[in-house]
């Protein structure tokens, strides 16, 4: 794939594109945040891996930029000081992954392999295919034992699949609404109304067990609930809602009560 590497860090920005060259990348680098949105306006990439913090633009406004000028471009935040409100913004603007300085090589390959088959995979389907090809591709996925067929009641299913799905009968459409679905549909609503509080309660203490989990990653708790003000700023969130209301229509605890959780904890 053609990958840039946007880093004002030298020794970094060289390492790292020696090493993805080595793994048959083509490479192109960038020195700081203004060549880096010089170089996306001249030239399409597949990814592109940009540090947050640079001279001249951040990683962020690249990225903002890219959005722009080539949405098919998978975007990697690099930083070498992760916060989660950073992330949040990060993953908000369309990047797919976020990574910390140093390096962890084998999870950006990763990365890189995930982004590789999902654009194989587009080529390989999202064009008009002969049947020859449908025929390859078919073969392929046989000879990996990875072709499920579902077939009519008297189709042949094709060589190789290792999973048959046979469909009893012909599907037809229905020539009458049934009485008692439409009785259903009609009274589960009021009857489901009651039971919501219940659900909500349930959504919500995974919620404190999650903000408890990424306070523990974090080892304090303040960047998350910096992170979950500017989510409830951005999204004007009523913060005292009435608690009967809350425990109908909320499924997820309001910043007051999620603050005062991190805070306690």
């Amino acid at each position: 794939m053609k990958i840039l590497v946007a880093d004002d860090d030298p020794t970094l920005r060289g390492e790292l594109a020696e090493l993805l060259r080595e793994d048959g990348h083509a490479i192109v680098t960038a020195a700081d945040g203004s060549e880096a949105l010089h170089t996306v306006e001249r030239e399409s990439f597949d990814v592109a891996l940009l540090d947050l913090r640079m001279p001249k633009a951040s990683g962020l406004e690249v990225l903002h930029r890219l959005r722009v000028v080539r949405p098919e471009t998978a975007v990697v935040m690099i930083t070498g000081e992760g916060t989660i409100d950073t992330a949040v913004e990060a993953m908000k603007s369309g990047a797919i992954d976020f990574v910390e300085k140093p390096y962890d090589l084998e999870a950006l390959r990763r990365t890189l392999r995930m982004v590789e088959e999902e654009r194989t995979a587009r080529a390989r389907f999202g064009a008009t295919r002969s049947e020859a090809d449908i025929s390859g591709i078919v073969s392929e996925a046989a000879g990996r034992g990875a072709l499920l067929a579902v077939v009519g009641p008297h189709a042949k299913p094709p060589p190789g699949a290792s999973r048959v799905l046979r469909i009893a009968e012909e599907g037809r459409p229905p020539n009458a609404f049934a009485p008692a679905l439409l009785i259903f549909v009609l009274l589960s609503g009021p009857v489901m109304f009651w039971f919501s509080p219940l659900g909500h309660w349930w959504s919500r203490k995974y919620e404190y067990e999650a903000d408890a989990f990424a306070a523990g990653v974090m080892n304090e708790p303040r960047s998350l609930i910096g992170a979950l003000r500017k989510l409830n700023e951005k999204n004007l969130s009523n913060l005292t809602p009435h608690p009967v209301y809350s425990s109908f229509y909320y499924s997820h605890p309001t910043l007051v009560e999620r603050e005062a959780a991190l805070t306690k904890n």
